[in-house]
């Protein structure tokens, strides 16, 4: 038995070196990208006001919002994630926008929506960066299913995110504008990177063939490992170019949806640790323990049979 035991701890201690190096070398890039396999819906709360064409009145109303937000596995590449993505905002204290069995169909009536999209929208953001990707670069298959171009971070950012200014993608804008970041908070116990979006009084369409203009804050607070967004905020206004005001909003997570995310943040960032650290370290210095010792049995076996052939010999 004794002499199988030093093949045996220096095949397990190879094999573990070889586990150690490639999760430590493989597994960061292998998972540390967009997975394809979301959809999810994101719910928030908050108040608007929203003028009343015909008596010029704004009155607060409790406003919900329910985001659908789902990656095309079929027509995602190892490189690209194709989001089909509905937003809605509605007045009401919440409800669903959207018809659970039909997610293209609207449940509420026109004069409770405060903004939908309708189609839902449909881009590519690479799997790495989490940044927008050109319509000229996306697959086939998203572009015949009408795909657009957006730019800068969009719905998540990217693993192991920095304390720096990142591009946005602002889709009222049509355009990417800075991500900064601002502090640090934690939420439930889970550290956050704190990003400031400010966008001041920018020339948009306020509704059909209107001209107007649009101020917007957000604050979204990111779980640095994953990327993953924990809670968002945003105030916005909108006025006319007269200078009447026609939107006053302010939204962001419930309550319910913002633990929701801090678990799910929790669980990731723990697979995450297990794949990319626990793993290689276990393999590297456990390989390197039963190499060393299979190595120091095979030679002290060798001693001992080379002392009982002089044994012998004498």
């Amino acid at each position: 038995m004794r002499k199988f035991l030093a093949p045996t701890l220096v095949g397990i201690g190879a094999f573990l070196l070889i586990v150690g190096i490639l999760a430590a070398v493989w597994a960061p890039g292998a998972v540390k990208r967009t997975p394809l396999d979301v959809d999810t819906t994101t719910r928030l709360s908050g108040e608007a006001a929203k003028i009343d064409p015909s008596s010029g009145d704004m009155i607060p109303k409790p406003i919900f919002a329910e985001n659908i937000t789902r990656v095309d596995s079929k027509a995602s590449t190892d490189d690209t994630a194709i989001w089909v993505q509905q937003s809605c905002v509605a007045f009401g204290t919440g409800g669903d926008c959207y018809d659970p069995d039909d997610r293209n169909v609207i449940l509420l009536p026109e004069d409770e929506i405060v903004t939908a999209d309708d189609p839902p929208s449909i881009f590519g953001t690479d799997r790495v960066s989490a940044e927008g990707v050109p319509v000229s670069k996306l697959p086939k298959a998203a572009v015949d299913a009408g795909a657009t171009t957006v730019e800068g971070i969009v719905n998540k950012f990217p693993f192991d995110t920095e304390k720096k200014t990142y591009p946005y993608w602002d889709g009222t804008l049509g355009e990417s504008v800075d991500a900064t970041f601002d502090r640090t908070k934690k939420i439930k116990g889970l550290e956050t990177y704190v990003f400031r979006v400010v966008t001041d009084k920018a020339a948009i369409d306020v509704a059909e063939n209107t001209p107007g203009t649009y101020s917007s804050t957000k604050e979204i607070y990111v779980d640095p490992a994953t990327g993953a967004i924990i809670d968002q905020t945003e105030d916005q206004q909108r006025w006319l170019d007269d200078g009447t005001q026609v939107l006053d909003l302010s939204i962001g997570f419930t309550d319910q949806q913002v633990a929701k995310n801090v678990d799910e943040a929790e669980d990731n960032g723990a697979k995450l640790t297990l794949i990319t650290s626990v793993v290689p370290l276990v393999g590297l210095i456990g390989g390197a323990v039963l190499l060393l010792a299979g190595g120091l049995l095979a030679a002290r076996r060798a001693s001992e049979r080379r002392h009982r052939g002089e044994l012998v010999d004498a």
